[in-house]
Formats: C-alpha cells, structure tokens, sequence
C-alpha cells in the first residue's frame, strides 16, 4: 500500500489516499508527501509543494502517516463534564453505602427494641 496525496484544479493541497502498490496517479496526485498540508495554503507547483502562507507554518499540522495512532485531547469543557461525571458518580456510591449502612443500623435497632420489650 501507498499514501497517494491530491489536489485540485488550482494546485491546492485536498488530502490523502492509501492505494495499492501498482496505482497509476492521475493529474492531479502525487506520492510526494508535503511536509504541511493545509487546504488553501499548502499548493503544488513545478512539481513541488509551496506554502503560501510560510509565518503560519508552526501552527499547521504535519501530515501525519495513516497508520500512526492518533492521539485526541478532550477540550476544557469535556473534560470538566468528565470531573463532573466522575464526582456525581462517588457522590452515587457513597449514598448507597450510607442507605446499605442506614438499613443494617435499622435492622440492629429494632432487634434491641424486640429483645427490650421480651425482657
């Protein structure tokens, strides 16, 4: 397999493809893998890939292999929903225990109150 690499009409950078060893490309693909890729910036000219826009080019993304794992981050938001979530769910836990234990101290009470009343 091969990463296959496109662009469109004007030359600008569109993506990617895995294909198989013996694909013949098309006008407008290239086994040449740009060192960023970024639609609307990243364009291939004379045979080569051209960044339009170079001061901006720390802040695009590499082209990364398909087969490279990839990584996600939780923004800030998913992950205070995520802290949220997991405090409620403690919180669940402890009520439980505090009714499991609520029910054994009722269950021992009342066998007092029957051994006290027998008495």
């Amino acid at each position: 397999m091969k990463q296959v690499y496109t662009f469109d009409e004007d030359g600008y950078f569109n993506g990617s493809k895995r294909v198989d060893d013996n694909y013949k490309l098309s006008a407008s693909e290239t086994f040449d893998k740009p060192k960023y890729a970024t639609k609307g910036t990243t364009k291939r000219e004379n045979d080569q890939w051209v960044y339009s826009n170079p001061e901006s080019i720390v802040e695009e993304k590499e082209v990364d292999n398909p087969s490279d794992p990839v990584e996600i981050k939780p923004s800030e938001n998913q992950q205070f929903q995520s802290s949220v979530m997991k405090q409620l769910m403690q919180l669940q836990l402890a009520d439980k225990q505090q009714n499991t234990t609520m029910a054994t101290l009722t269950k021992q009470l009342m066998a007092l109150q029957l051994k006290g009343a027998n008495a």
